[in-house]
């Protein structure tokens, strides 16, 4: 929720569109968080053996719903800014993004904050399967997709923000714009990297917690080297998060000279056209793609669980 609301305050400061939906509509959904988060404790008690069908299938829609005032804010921030950019003459599916500040390493930490969050929801779909979190809970499996949301949504979200922040209370200029605009793009190698190994370590059964796999040159070939990926991942994606911070703390014992910032102002009515006469698909288009992919990773999960031995479920938890 602190995520999404430094996505509304950033998007504003930094290309001047507010909401087209009005702020009723985005107190509407921030209020949402008290109705739809709550209920999600039921997600907990899925390891309890006895726990009945019933209430494990109540759980898993109620989990579900978690993501419907996130996804509907990432759905108002996009269409607010598509909007205003097909007003000014935008065109193509994704050509209005190219107007958005990119040069600005806050805008960049933001909009591959937003591309993680796509990932890391996938796999949190996934999780919250009543048949399956029996079998994931304890492995590498939630490690590995729950950094999506660690480091690359709120970490690099939070820094954005900093980068905002610290040089209006210094006076001085950010660290090397040139150079921390490029690291979430690094960040997000790293992940993929991270989460792609560790996510199919936990459907191997790769425990979660236990520093050593081997178990003493038991453990299955494909484990060390997985974990060994997970490594390289967490290495790339540390190294950058790195270079950031040290920018961010850079620019605080800055003590330059005050740099006056212009805050962009867009006016909707100045385009050609008005705000809505032209469609805006890519929020409603992002949302439908991330349902196909979840049903389609919950649909592989499946899969793949049933082709393992038994043995393996869990990696020895007795799942």
């Amino acid at each position: 929720m602190a995520t999404v609301l430094m996505w509304y305050v950033l998007t504003e400061h930094l290309t001047g569109v507010k909401s087209i939906h009005g702020a009723r509509m985005s107190k509407i959904v921030f209020a949402a968080y008290l109705v739809f988060v709550p209920p999600t404790s039921l997600y907990h008690m899925f390891l309890e053996p006895n726990l009945s069908e019933g209430v494990r299938v109540v759980g898993s829609l109620l989990s579900l719903f978690v993501s419907v005032p996130t996804l509907a804010a990432f759905a108002i921030i996009v269409s607010s800014l598509e909007a205003s950019a097909r007003a000014r003459g935008a065109t193509g599916f994704f050509g209005w993004m190219r107007g958005l500040p990119w040069d600005n390493p806050a805008m960049t930490n933001m909009g591959w904050a937003v591309v993680n969050m796509m990932v890391g929801i996938t796999f949190a779909f996934v999780l919250i399967q009543g048949e399956l979190a029996p079998m994931l809970s304890d492995t590498f499996f939630v490690p590995g997709y729950f950094h999506f949301f660690a480091v690359g949504v709120l970490t690099q979200t939070f820094l954005a923000a900093m980068m905002v922040m610290l040089p209006a209370l210094s006076g001085g200029s950010l660290w090397r714009p040139a150079v921390l605009r490029r690291m979430p793009v690094v960040v997000t190698i790293g992940l993929l990297i991270f989460g792609a190994a560790g996510i199919t370590a936990g459907f191997m059964g790769v425990p979660r917690r236990v520093f050593d796999v081997s178990y003493g040159g038991m453990a299955p070939a494909a484990w060390p080297v997985l974990m060994a990926l997970v490594g390289i991942g967490a290495t790339v994606f540390a190294v950058a998060i790195s270079v950031t911070v040290y920018g961010v703390v850079r620019t605080l014992l800055s003590r330059r000279a005050p740099v006056a910032t212009k805050v962009p102002v867009v006016d909707w009515r100045a385009g050609a056209r008005g705000v809505g006469a032209a469609p805006a698909w890519t929020g409603p288009v992002s949302v439908a793609a991330l349902v196909a992919a979840m049903y389609v990773f919950t649909i592989i999960a499946f899969k793949l669980i049933q082709s393992l031995p038994i043995v393996a479920l869990g990696g020895g938890h007795g799942h």
